[in-house]
């Protein structure tokens, strides 16, 4: 018996119901993308995850997703989020219980810490919401001059 190797196209499988590999006839069909529409339909998932000590790990193998809802796709990601969490945390002591209204009929200027192209700058925004506002622009300016290097790992600016 021969052996005969077929390579697959990328993004294509064997259609059973067309061919005949009695006859020799290989059918190929274009898979269709299908996008999860839950965390459910994910398969078992990989990356990394961050440890009480704040240490970034990643695990030799794949990990269910049940239990891993932490895991980031990538290290960048799980540093970027430690820097969320402290830039957060740093963000409180600036402002306080301070809360921006973000609704339509509020009008008010927030001075905002974001990133534009690859650079961190401050901007100001009424109604586009952004994470690291501030309700002075002295505020955001003093958080970005002294924390510029967390918020280039949040923002991942090389």
């Amino acid at each position: 018996m021969e052996k005969l190797e077929i390579e697959i196209p990328q993004g294509h499988e064997i259609d059973q119901e067309k061919s005949d590999l009695t006859k020799g006839l290989v059918v190929f069909k274009k898979v269709e993308k299908k996008w999860p529409t839950s965390w459910e339909d994910l398969k078992d998932i990989g990356g990394y995850f961050t440890l009480r000590d704040s240490s970034v790990c990643h695990p030799p193998v794949l990990n269910r997703k049940e239990h891993n809802k932490n895991m980031f796709p990538t290290k960048q990601d799980a540093d970027s989020s430690l820097a969320e969490a402290q830039l957060l945390q740093l963000r409180k002591a600036y402002i306080g219980d301070w809360d921006a209204d973000w609704s339509f009929d509020n009008n008010v200027n927030k001075y905002c810490v974001e990133r534009h192209y690859n650079k961190v700058i401050v901007d100001y925004h009424s109604l586009k919401y952004e994470e690291l506002s501030f309700p002075k622009k002295e505020m955001a300016e003093h958080f970005l001059k002294h924390h510029e290097e967390l918020l280039k790992v949040y923002f991942k600016i090389k």
